[in-house]
């Protein structure tokens, strides 16, 4: 097929946690676990100094018969990248030649590698036949040109192996830097395979796994650290710089990092600019991180989760806690083997830094459940029993064993959000002393975090073997748990003046009087329903429910401006206002003020003979008045009122 070939660049990758995951899945067998790490090879140009060329130096060739579908689909590529902007890239295949690397910046370059890079190995790996563990690899244990693959014996990863070099071959990738903590694998398919490199020359040119160092010997990882210069002055950007340096995508020292990110809070809240001296206080506390660093080259942590022994069960057990300051959350594997033993060891932890503004610790301890839901989530596709969460809030346990809509909305939302994720998972109650991300809240430093027990094995009640879950029960709620929404029947108890600014809203929002009229009256077909389920009514409006909706606008517009006339004409007291008294006002048998007068006697319709009484200057008038003025042709103001009275 082709050969091609691609720019190594060495980023600091952030290790993915489905492909740990589904790595671990494959070693959950009787058998030895296995690892290796793949790389896909590279040709780098060198300069006359000895310098690395700038992208525009390298090109990716291909050399594919058509058709092909790798051929397609890099020449639906090009065409794309052809039309972005700042597009001088280049493909050179032996039936065309498209430029897809140019002058842009080196960010920009190291994209568009690492696009092409990774989509042609999907694809590859999509329409292959035949290499089931090369499939699984590249599509799901592959991070840009590293593959990450683990099995259950080393019959099975030499298969892995052989499969991935016939199908990258095949396509023109030719893979190096194997590495494998199988010293027969190491022996038989490794460059160099002599382990002394690995241990002595550790930390000078350590095996790299996604940015984190890795021993294949010894099958332990450990965590890229910052390199710390004494002359530095300290700053908020040398602090900055220093805790963006300390690489850990896992959470490892998770308790530790956490401290960093409380001290670059403090630094904002201090309005420390970015290259002033830290005054004493923040520079002694920052000292003291900064020298519990050093005991992090110690640091070595198992690789593998699970022994070669029988695994009989598999538990998840994941923490959450908060504080004032910070919440976190972390995850544990609980594995019971066939002779009756048990481990329990940390997988991963995140945390995040609490917010400035100020927030109750019940919704941080919320906060907390939610991120380790999202935790759970991830690792539940490997295999496991059970699903156990652990908190030491019992307000928000007893939050998440409610319906969302009985609290207010901070709180309903990430209710809502807990038991949809992952409705298979056991919350319990543990008490604070037992919960190891309560270290992930309050931070620990290097030297205490390593020498914890609790934080990289979880509470000592895991390590039991006969775990009686049933005795973690949660008590009682309290008689008033916080956030509860009030009766929604306190809501109809409100003043006027608000009911009239609330209908003032409303009606503002029609620019025509039969428009308001109509939706007034459907409201009130909907409610008459509501209540009458055996008599509803449908299709097109009557005249009474018109007439009706009428009513209830006028009566509306009375409230707020005749409010005290309609109080005294009902129980019979002198009207204040001389101009209404003059005009005899009554109250009709609909609840509205009429004008009363001789007219009484007159043989016309009762509408004429007492008009009702309506507001000067209110925007329903004005609406009424501009539908009879177009009504009428545009009559003059005089003509429009004798309409008006005559209804």
């Amino acid at each position: 097929m082709a050969a091609m070939t691609t720019r190594l660049q060495e980023l600091e990758k952030q290790l993915a946690l489905n492909k740990k995951t589904n790595a671990s899945k494959d070693r959950e067998k009787k058998g030895e676990p296995a690892w290796i790490e793949t790389g896909t090879y590279a040709e780098k140009a060198e300069k006359p100094d000895g310098t690395k060329a700038d992208s525009r130096d390298i090109k990716l060739h291909t050399d594919i018969p058509p058709p092909t579908n790798i051929q397609s689909f890099i020449e639906k590529l090009g065409e794309y990248l052809k039309n972005c902007p700042k597009a001088d890239k280049q493909i050179v295949t032996g039936d065309m030649n498209l430029n897809i690397l140019g002058d842009d910046n080196e960010d920009d370059k190291n994209d568009y590698l690492n696009i092409l890079t990774t989509r042609v190995l999907k694809e590859l790996a999509s329409n292959c036949k035949g290499f089931p563990l090369a499939k699984r690899a590249l599509l799901k244990q592959t991070y840009e040109d590293d593959v990450l693959h683990g099995t259950d014996s080393l019959s099975e990863l030499e298969d892995s192996y052989h499969q991935l070099n016939s199908l990258l071959n095949s396509a023109g990738f030719k893979l190096h830097k194997w590495s494998s903590n199988s010293s027969q694998f190491r022996e038989k398919y490794c460059e160099d395979p002599d382990p002394i490199q690995y241990e002595i020359k550790m930390e000078d040119n350590p095996s790299k796994v996604l940015g984190l160092s890795w021993n294949p010997c010894s099958d332990n990882l450990a965590v890229s650290l910052p390199k710390i210069y004494c002359n530095d002055t300290p700053s908020k950007r040398k602090a900055l710089s220093i805790t963006a340096q300390m690489f850990d995508p896992v959470g490892f020292l998770g308790p530790f990092i956490v401290l960093a990110k409380i001290f670059l809070q403090k630094l904002w809240l201090a309005k420390i600019s970015w290259d002033e001296p830290l005054p004493v206080e923040l520079f002694q506390e920052w000292k003291g991180f900064i020298n519990s660093i050093e005991s992090l080259k110690f640091l070595k942590i198992p690789r593998c989760l699970f022994s070669s022994k029988s695994i009989e069960q598999i538990q998840i057990h994941g923490f959450a806690d908060s504080s004032e300051r910070a919440y976190g959350a972390c995850l544990y594997f609980r594995t019971t083997y066939s002779d009756d033993t048990v481990t329990s060891l940390l997988v991963t932890s995140k945390s995040r830094v609490a917010p400035l503004k100020t927030v109750s610790i019940s919704r941080l301890e919320l906060c907390a459940m939610v991120l380790l839901t999202k935790l759970a989530k991830k690792v539940i596709q490997i295999f496991v029993e059970s699903v156990n969460l652990w908190t030491d809030s019992q307000i928000a346990l007893h939050w998440i064993q409610s319906h969302p809509s009985r609290w207010h909305t901070f709180v309903a939302n990430r209710v809502s959000q807990i038991q949809t994720s992952l409705p298979q998972a056991q919350w319990r109650h543990v008490r604070s002393s037992k919960n190891p991300a309560d270290l992930l809240s309050r931070g620990v430093l290097a030297f205490d975090l390593l020498n914890s027990e609790l934080w990289w094995h979880g509470p000592d009640f895991l390590s039991e073997i006969n775990l009686e879950l049933s005795k973690f029960i949660l008590k009682p709620p309290p008689s008033a748990i916080p956030e509860q929404k009030t009766n929604k029947l306190q809501v109809l108890v409100t003043s006027t003046q608000v009911k009239d600014e609330f209908w003032n809203e409303i009606f503002q929002r029609f620019s025509s009087f039969n428009k308001l009229l109509h939706s007034v009256a459907y409201v009130s077909r909907f409610l008459s329903n509501s209540k009458n389920k055996e008599t509803k009514l449908s299709g097109p409006l009557s005249i009474f429910e018109i007439n009706s909706a009428l009513v209830l606008v006028l009566r509306n517009l009375q409230s707020q401006y005749f409010s005290k006339e309609i109080s005294a004409l009902k129980s019979s007291k002198s009207i204040s206002d001389k101009s209404i008294l003059a005009l005899n006002p009554f109250v009709n048998e609909q609840g509205l003020i009429c004008v009363g007068g001789r007219l009484r006697h007159a043989d016309v319709p009762e509408p004429q003979k007492h008009p009702i009484l309506l507001p000067a200057k209110n925007y329903v008038v004005s609406l009424l008045l501009k539908r009879e003025h177009i009504r009428l042709g545009h009559a003059g103001a005089q003509t429009v009122l004798a309409n008006v009275r005559l209804q």
